[in-house]
């Protein structure tokens, strides 16, 4: 099953995506991994084979209209709708969580090369509030930041299988590009961004 988790990731054929998540819930059942929850969603594994059965759900989506309007951190409020024309990267980050900190380096890095034609949210279902802030103020780029008081109860992950350090990419039209973004990111923004 661990051979899939990179092709599962990188992989950007929808089908073909959606094959191989598939395939890690089938050899997680044929291995009795977790336990079937109520819902008859196997669980027990980390929330893994709940992620990868509402990333699969989402798939469905890569394509279509994304609107997601939220309340940030400076009292404001980002809606992906404000950002038509430009790229918008969701970046579902915690200050926790070490590969957070390595994708987050890597958005500034594509926010460096395309300064005015990318937007970028943060949603932060972190534990310490003040320990984000903190971190943040030492950011080169001051991200428009929803924080979700749930943590890992928060309705991204319940609700999208969005996991910390996935990031989603919406499209200059609005429509929803990819659901794991952070894998060859550069690329894909290059590649929105000469399609136009």
């Amino acid at each position: 099953m661990h051979h899939l988790v990179e092709p599962w990731y990188v992989t950007e054929d929808i089908e073909k995506k959606r094959d191989i998540g598939n395939e890690i819930i089938r050899l997680m059942d044929e291995n009795d991994y977790g336990k079937i929850a109520p819902d008859g969603i196997r669980d027990g594994d980390g929330g893994w084979s709940r992620m990868i059965m509402l990333n699969i759900k989402q798939l469905d989506n890569i394509g279509k209209p994304f609107s997601l309007k939220v309340p940030t951190l400076d009292g404001k409020t980002f809606d992906t709708r404000n950002h038509l024309g430009k790229v918008v990267l969701i970046d579902f980050f915690a200050t926790f969580c070490s590969p957070c900190m390595r994708v987050t380096k890597t958005i500034t890095e594509v926010k460096d090369m395309y300064p005015d034609k990318i937007s970028v949210l943060i949603i932060a279902p972190d534990r310490d509030l003040e320990k984000l802030k903190k971190y943040q103020s030492n950011l080169k780029y001051k991200f428009p930041t929803h924080f979700d008081s749930n943590g890992r109860n928060n309705k991204y992950k319940k609700e999208w299988g969005a996991s910390l350090g996935h990031v989603y990419i919406v499209d200059q039209n609005g429509l929803l590009s990819d659901i794991h973004g952070q894998k060859n990111l550069a690329q894909k923004v290059e590649r929105l961004l000469r399609a136009g």
